[in-house]
C-alpha cells in the first residue's frame, strides 16, 4: 500500500464510519477496517466502473458487510450513519464542487479527509473562507509527487492568514525534513517563473515571499 493512503488512512478517526467519496478501489476503507481503526466504512463512488473495482477489492479481503460500496454522486446518497469523510485523489476544483453540493452533510461529520491532485492553497482558502477548523495536516513525497494532506471539520474557526493558508497551518508548525525541502522547492519554482512577467506575476512574488521568510526562520532555528 502506498505511503499517501497509509498517511491518509492514519489520520482518520479511530470509531468514526467513513464515506471515502471517489474511492475507486475502495483500497482506503479496506485499510481502515482491517487495521480495526473502524468497523464500518462506505465506498463510495459516482460511476459503476470503479465501483466494481470496489466490490471487488472487497470480496477478496472477506470484508462484505463491514466495507459496504455505495452508488453515490459526491453526498447524495451516502448513508446518514456515516460521521466522517474521505476525498481524495481529485482536483482541487472536484473537492470543492463535492463539499459545496453536500454542504447540508459536513455539519454532521466529525472529521473530514482531504487530498486533493493540485492548487492546495486553493482548497485550504476554501477552507478558510467558510470559517471551517483545520485540525490536521500531512505531507508524503512518494515516487516523484508530493501530498499535502489536510483534516478539518466545521467548527468555527477565523480565517486563516495567506502564510496559513500557503504552508498549512499545521505543516509549517510540525516543520518536517521533508516538507521543508519541498517548501525549498517550492521557493525554486516561483523564482524561475517570475523570470517570465505573466497575469500570476503578483500572486507568485506573494508566495516567494512567505516561502522564503518560513525558510529563514527555520534555518534560524536550527
Amino acid at each position: 500500500m502506498s505511503q499517501r493512503l497509509e498517511a491518509i488512512a492514519s489520520l482518520v478517526q479511530a470509531g468514526t464510519v467513513p464515506a471515502d467519496i471517489g474511492t475507486d478501489h475502495a483500497y482506503v476503507p479496506v485499510m481502515l477496517v482491517k487495521q480495526g481503526i473502524c468497523t464500518k466504512a462506505y465506498a463510495c463512488d459516482v460511476a459503476k466502473g470503479p465501483l466494481e473495482s470496489a466490490k471487488h477489492t472487497i470480496t477478496s479481503e472477506g470484508l462484505e458487510g463491514q466495507v459496504i460500496p455505495v452508488l453515490s454522486d459526491g453526498f447524495s446518497s451516502v448513508p446518514e450513519d456515516a460521521d466522517a469523510a474521505v476525498i481524495t485523489g481529485m482536483g482541487c476544483t472536484t473537492a470543492i464542487k463535492i463539499l459545496e453540493e453536500g454542504m447540508d452533510r459536513l455539519s454532521a461529520m466529525k472529521q473530514i479527509v482531504l487530498s486533493v491532485n493540485n492548487h492546495t492553497d486553493d482548497m485550504r482558502r476554501w477552507i478558510s473562507d467558510h470559517g471551517f477548523t483545520i485540525l490536521d495536516e500531512a505531507f508524503v513525497s512518494e515516487a516523484g509527487h508530493n501530498y499535502e494532506i489536510e483534516v478539518f471539520c466545521t467548527a468555527s474557526h477565523t480565517q486563516y492568514s495567506e502564510e496559513e493558508i500557503v504552508l498549512g497551518p499545521v505543516l509549517k508548525e510540525k516543520g518536517d525534513a521533508e516538507y521543508i525541502r519541498y517548501i525549498s522547492s517550492c521557493a525554486d519554482t516561483m523564482t524561475k517563473l517570475l523570470a517570465f512577467p505573466s497575469a500570476e506575476t503578483e500572486k507568485r512574488r506573494q508566495k516567494k515571499s512567505i516561502y522564503d521568510a518560513y525558510l529563514q526562520k527555520v534555518k534560524e532555528t536550527v
